[in-house]
């Protein structure tokens, strides 16, 4: 209102950048002349735009080993951009990359690269300060990153980008598994003037592979298929909203109530969701006994609050749907909660204090969700009626479906600390992949050992003859029960074996929170040249990670 009542002068004009943000207000944007920047789409578009938007003066400058330099940072730049499409696959998050980065990026190279030439007009590779190089660019895009495994993949494509090998004249700029994979290597051509090398970035295929950018060559089907559900979801809530009206309804309904017309009748929506209403409470149970928290086992006192906390989602669902049935049905007063609760689940979302109980995939559907709840109340049950036996087989959990996963792995690792007498800090998690007989010990009992089922594995495949890793594609596939143990660090050590691949576990597909990380052992690419060692599969890179929850 203050701006409104101001008198500006004739000729002010406000300039104001920022990023695409659902946050950014409606009625600015509708008051103000919009132009869009956006990145380029593809490696090549983006590879020309960043190497010609590069001043003359900084391609042609001595040493002439710095042209190669800033077209590998072109590079990297474009992969760093290319990824973003690819989310949470390719990074987590959308992270607000930009041309600035580049930009701080490319006068850190020409400022080491100055600083080791000193004034010669030629600096052997060799010469080169490759440790330095890496780490700062890697700072100039990695201070925007906040995810671990992000951080990884970024500096693994540091590592092959920028090193001594890049002036060889076969070293290729994508990861390429030559057994399995029909991708060709990209090889910088040789060559030191800029002319060389904006020929050869012309010369790209116009079309981008997904493993140009490090990712499974079948991402772009993950990508395709995504777009496709989002967008068959929007139609259908769309086709849904004007099903819901009446005949010769005129969408305005000013003069009617909430729930009625003035004929009596109920309207086509109100109808529809009172039956939506009534299968969803007979999908849910009608109680859960809850029990009360007793004796000092930690892993019981966790089951317990588990169970707690679900007999409270579990009411608070029964007593919405059934306030909204009595409303619908006209025989109890409307308050503005229930109001509200009707308008989400009319509109086909999960309400909020349904949600804020437990982290569930925020695209998740209302019918999605109240299956996944059945289902999280079957299995604690099961896990209850597991603890009351004694028994010497590991206790099975589905850790995906606990409303409080992580406090659940906090409690294993208190009651190994006590049995084994050990500091917290002493322990390590050691997972084991398969089958069930030999990844856990339950002769020893003062181990807490427990299999974890229903996890996924993506960004790789499980080889269960070799218990390892290997190459795969990006489509997400189910593991055998993981074996989940708190040892001794020590001794977790000693298990630990040559080629461990550092694991993220996800709660669900999103990645938005680390539930914690393991070591799986992990296979090496295969080569048809026998004189070339087996390289290391890029693993942080492929985005390869496992999550614990998945559709019901």
């Amino acid at each position: 209102k203050k701006l409104h009542r101001m008198q500006p002068h004739t000729a002010f004009r406000l300039f104001m950048t920022m990023e695409i943000s659902a946050s950014v207000s409606h009625g600015l944007l509708a008051s103000a002349q919009v132009i869009v920047y956006e990145p380029p789409a593809g490696m090549k578009a983006s590879l020309q735009q960043s190497f010609r938007s590069m001043p003359s003066e900084r391609l042609t400058k001595e040493p002439v080993e710095r042209t190669r330099l800033h077209l590998l940072l072109s590079w990297l730049h474009g992969v760093i951009l290319g990824r973003l499409r690819y989310c949470p696959l390719g990074w987590t998050k959308a992270y607000e990359f930009s041309e600035t980065d580049l930009r701080n990026a490319g006068d850190t190279i020409d400022s080491w690269i100055d600083r080791a030439a000193n004034g010669r007009s030629n600096l052997a590779p060799e010469k080169i300060p490759w440790a330095a190089l890496r780490e700062l660019v890697a700072l100039c895009y990695g201070g925007r990153i906040d995810n671990e495994f992000d951080e990884k993949a970024l500096h693994s494509f540091m590592e092959r980008f920028f090193c001594q090998e890049a002036y060889n004249l076969d070293h290729s700029l994508i990861f390429v598994d030559d057994s399995r994979s029909a991708t060709m290597p990209i090889i910088v051509p040789e060559g030191r003037s800029s002319k060389v090398f904006t020929e050869w970035i012309s010369a790209l295929p116009d079309s981008q592979l997904p493993t140009w950018i490090g990712l499974p060559p079948d991402s772009d089907m993950l990508l395709l298929t995504t777009q496709g559900t989002v967008m068959m979801e929007a139609w259908l809530q769309l086709q849904n909203s004007f099903a819901d009206q009446d005949e010769g309804d005129d969408g305005n309904q000013a003069n009617e109530s909430l729930f009625g017309k003035e004929d009596g009748l109920l309207p086509k929506w109100s109808r529809n969701l009172t039956a939506s209403v009534l299968k969803w409470l007979s999908q849910i149970p009608e109680s859960f006994t809850a029990p009360s928290q007793s004796g000092e086992d930690p892993v019981r006192r966790c089951i317990c609050r588990e169970m707690q906390l679900a007999s409270q989602v579990l009411g608070k669902v029964r007593d919405d749907l059934q306030k909204v049935a009595a409303c619908l049905a006209q025989t109890a007063a409307t308050t503005n909660e229930i109001r509200h609760v009707i308008a989400q689940l009319r509109r086909g979302d999960l309400p909020d204090d349904w949600r804020r109980h437990h982290q569930v995939p925020a695209n998740i559907k209302l019918e999605q969700w109240i299956a996944d709840l059945a289902l999280r109340l079957q299995r604690l049950g099961d896990l209850s009626s597991s603890l009351a036996h004694t028994t010497t087989t590991p206790l099975r959990v589905w850790l995906g479906g606990l409303f409080q996963p992580g406090a659940f792995l906090t409690a294993t690792r208190q009651w190994s600390a006590r049995t084994q007498s050990l500091a917290l800090e002493k322990l390590k998690l050691v997972v084991n992949v398969g089958d069930d007989a030999s990844a856990c010990d339950a002769s020893n009992a003062s181990v807490c050992q427990f299999l974890v089922e229903g996890s996924l594995l993506h960004g790789a495949r499980w080889d269960g003859a070799a218990k390892s890793l290997c190459y795969g594609g990006s489509e997400a596939s189910p593991l055998p029960p993981l074996s989940f143990r708190w040892l001794d660090a020590a001794e977790a050590d000693r298990e630990e074996q040559f080629g461990m691949v550092h694991v993220p576990i996800y709660l669900n597909m999103e990645r938005s929170a680390i539930l914690c990380a393991v070591h799986l052992k992990g296979q090496r690419a295969n080569s048809l040249s026998e004189s070339v060692l087996p390289m290391a599969v890029p693993w942080y890179e492929l985005g390869t990670a496992i999550t614990l929850w998945s559709d019901p």
